[in-house]
């Protein structure tokens, strides 16, 4: 077999191509005797099915799909899999492994190339976001101790009837009268919605401050690696990309609820918790003044909070797009 190419070597590799017959020194037919050394590259043929590729092993002219092999006498030969392990034996079987493992490889360099473009100006932007978001989770923490018991009407709201604000209220049931009309009248319990409560995210009980944290150390960690690849396994590069993409994306997340704090203290959501708390125990305990909440002593909007600045979700797009 070949020997192992650096990573700056197999960055400049062509590992997949579109065109399988625009390669030097293709032959048609198996040699005898003459060694397997590599596969060098995987073929989709985009010209398929106005023409195939020959396989130089069965001879039929029928692939789209195949490898390049390069022999010892430095000529190259195209195969389908089937066929190649046909002619090969184990030998084909332990290069289409190497073949494999360069490909993941290649792949892991080209997103480490294009973290090296991403990650200095996505942990500028994230920690711009630190203090931010620390605010905002104080601001939330203060509602949920200070309001505790509305609190958790709301949020319970938000997790059983996805944010729909519903009262139980008392009403004739005129179909249970007409049954038993002798009975006299019947009442029965009936559930009516008054509203669906927006930016009901701001109730979630969990901090999102180790959200930021937790994607700050996985880009520091990611960033790391970058030009010092070489002896380290392509698993582990993997690992540090995806858990990386996997932190990264849970600021989107929180990037939705920072940014919808505006919908929860609107004037029309705030009427709406007014008057569904009136109906559930807290008649008359509050009332609004513009965007902010008046109620048990207690002040409470968002008109000091600053807006988040989208970049870090921007450059994970980025990024991700040469995925």
């Amino acid at each position: 077999m070949a020997g192992k190419f650096s990573d700056e070597e197999l960055l400049k590799q062509n590992l997949v191509l579109s065109d399988a017959l625009d390669q030097p020194n293709i032959i048609h037919h198996v040699p005898e005797g003459v060694a397997l050394l590599s596969i060098i590259n995987v073929y989709r043929h985009k010209a398929y099915p106005k023409t195939k590729v020959r396989c130089a092993h069965c001879g039929r002219t029928n692939h789209r799909d195949g490898f390049t092999a390069l022999l010892a006498s430095m000529n190259r030969v195209l195969l389908g899999s089937t066929c190649g392990a046909e002619a090969y034996g184990a030998s084909w079987n332990e290069a289409m492994a190497i073949m494999e493992g360069k490909r993941d490889r290649q792949y892991e360099l080209k997103m480490l190339g294009r973290a090296e473009q991403v990650l200095r100006p996505f942990i500028r932007a994230v920690n711009s976001w630190a203090w931010k978001i620390d605010k905002f989770d104080a601001r939330r923490r203060t509602f949920e101790t200070s309001y505790g018991a509305v609190h958790a009407k709301l949020f319970g709201a938000m997790r059983v009837s996805d944010g729909v604000l519903s009262i139980d209220v008392r009403v004739r049931d005129y179909a249970a009268e007409t049954m038993k009309p002798n009975d006299g009248e019947k009442w029965k319990m009936e559930t009516r919605p008054m509203g669906r409560l927006a930016g009901g995210g701001f109730l979630e009980p969990d901090a999102f401050t180790p959200t930021i944290d937790a994607a700050l150390k996985a880009a520091e960690k990611y960033r790391a690696i970058i030009g010092k690849s070489e002896g380290i396994p392509t698993d582990r590069m993997a690992r540090l990309r995806r858990d990386f993409e996997r932190k990264a994306e849970a600021l989107r997340h929180v990037y939705e609820v920072y940014d919808g704090r505006d919908d929860f203290f609107s004037p029309r959501n705030l009427d709406l918790v007014i008057a569904w708390l009136n109906e559930v125990g807290h008649r008359n305990a509050f009332t609004r003044e513009g965007n902010t909440l008046v109620g048990m002593r207690i002040r409470f909007g968002m008109e000091d909070m600053a807006d988040l600045n989208p970049e870090p979700l921007d450059l994970l797009e980025e990024f991700k797009r040469g995925s």
